[in-house]
């Protein structure tokens, strides 16, 4: 403090030394300047994958049970993903008014699995269409950061999971045709083997059931064919198939080995016996033929 006089009146000048004050606003603006910038680069960043990324902030009551998602940061894959313009149309927005679908398609119950366990947690979201169509799928993942937020990310894998679909289609197919035959659709002599084998292994640790293999061929079969064509004798061979198909039961197998040959595998009760089968089987391929038409032995 300094006092000086001038003329009559008397002067008090009063200083203080700021320079700290001055050099921490300078530290300060600084550090703003750097934040924004490591913002803006971290935006850049983002904005720059094809991956959607989001984060959001834990909206919780006081037993720390999540009552939202609010989000605070989005790439601009993220908005493309959601149809969105950019991210700014829904930032601040809790996760279920931007994605209403988030809830119906398990995605939040995988929000709060993340949350309640403090792992991260892996989603894949499928769309279909009212015929189960696939329309899209997405890859989303879950993690936690710290207590208070939450990154989310997604990735769209709908070709991915389309060429899965198709590539399980050709599998199925191409397993289907090594192991039925063309013509009905009645397992073949592989697929046949196979059950044979099964419920042998299956039988040898059963004391209730017995096993029946019993073989089936058409009577002038032959004759169908030279006197009607092929394709009369291929529609009799279906009939045929379905009525033996319509005979047995679930876990049964009908098999046709060939030409007019068929056998069928069956699981019996021990009191029942296998003849009772064949006379079944017998008067439903003979049904409207007018005369026996069907050789059969069991063994």
């Amino acid at each position: 403090m300094a006092l000086a006089r001038m003329g009559d009146h008397l002067v008090i000048a009063a200083s203080r030394d700021v320079s700290d004050v001055v050099a921490d606003e300078s530290l300060l603006a600084s550090a703003y300047e750097q934040t924004a910038e490591v913002q803006a680069t971290l935006q850049t960043a983002l904005d720059a994958t094809t991956d959607a990324f989001a984060i959001f902030e834990l909206n919780h009551d006081g037993d720390h049970h999540i009552l939202g998602l609010q989000l605070v940061l989005m790439n601009v894959s993220g908005a493309r993903e959601l149809g969105l313009c950019g991210p700014g149309e829904v930032v601040g927005m809790d996760l279920r008014d931007f994605h209403p679908s988030a809830v119906t398609s398990g995605l939040w119950t995988a929000v709060l699995a993340a949350a309640s366990t403090q792992s991260t947690q892996r989603f894949r979201l499928r769309e279909l269409d009212e015929t189960g169509v696939l329309n899209g799928a997405w890859d989303y993942t879950i993690a936690l950061v710290g207590s208070e937020r939450m990154v989310i990310t997604w990735r769209d894998v709908t070709d991915h999971e389309r060429r899965e679909s198709e590539m399980a289609q050709a599998s199925d197919a191409a397993r289907y045709a090594a192991t039925h035959d063309a013509l009905t659709g009645l397992a073949n002599r592989a697929l046949l083997r196979e059950r044979i084998t099964e419920e042998l292994r299956q039988v040898q640790v059963s004391d209730e059931d017995s096993l029946a293999v019993v073989y089936l061929d058409l009577d002038g079969f032959k004759q169908v064919n030279d006197t009607f064509g092929h394709a009369a004798g291929d529609h009799l061979l279906c009939a045929v198939a379905t009525r033996l198909a319509n005979l047995v039961r679930a876990g049964d197998t009908v098999a046709r080995l060939g030409g007019d040959e068929f056998v069928i595998l069956l699981r019996l009760p021990r009191h029942r016996a296998t003849v009772d089968f064949i006379a079944r089987a017998r008067a439903a391929i003979e049904q409207g033929c007018g005369s026996p038409g069907v050789t059969a032995r069991s063994a």
